[in-house]
């Protein structure tokens, strides 16, 4: 059930760094510089288990350093759920937004769009949606520069090869 990318880590003296968190092993005094290989449970972030990287020893369990109390956890938990609600209502106002309305009709006729709004409604709309920074491109417009110069006798792709020195010619 463990799982281990099989790379060796060491014993320091905040603990040992894996997945960019520091744990602290449970018997790991004098064991600082000792490699280790981590083994761990998916899900189960909280918690390691160490074994010695050479002979595959169980040398105990490591648990996370620095963990958060419970309070501020659930504050965590309640603003990213937050979040998510708005992130959720702005989505739902989009498509609401998006949808075309037509005005009823009992005989044949082209549609008649039933979304009517003022000018200011219009320029409102339109400066909210364009304030965001467009993307940048993808490309740069500009050909590549190396920043060291390129040696004389190289030839770039597409570049007929330099003419050999005239003085080794002559003779």
């Amino acid at each position: 059930m463990l799982e281990s990318d099989h790379r060796g880590r060491k014993i320091t003296s905040h603990g040992v760094e894996f997945a960019g968190r520091c744990y602290m092993p449970e018997n790991g005094v004098g064991r600082i510089g000792v490699e280790v290989r981590v083994r761990w449970m998916p899900h189960h972030s909280h918690e390691i288990d160490l074994y010695t990287f050479r002979g595959d020893r169980y040398l105990g369990r490591a648990f996370l350093s620095d963990e958060v109390t419970e309070e501020l956890r659930a504050k965590v938990l309640d603003d990213r759920q937050e979040h998510s609600a708005v992130l959720r209502r702005a989505l739902q106002r989009s498509g609401e937004r998006r949808r075309d309305r037509y005005l009823p009709a009992t005989e044949p006729q082209l549609p008649v769009q039933a979304t009517r709004m003022t000018k200011e409604e219009a320029l409102a709309e339109l400066a909210r949606t364009s304030r965001r920074t467009p993307a940048a491109p993808r490309r740069r417009e500009e050909p590549y520069q190396p920043l060291t110069p390129i040696p004389v006798g190289w030839v770039r792709p597409g570049q007929a090869p330099a003419p050999a020195h005239p003085s080794s010619e002559d003779a």
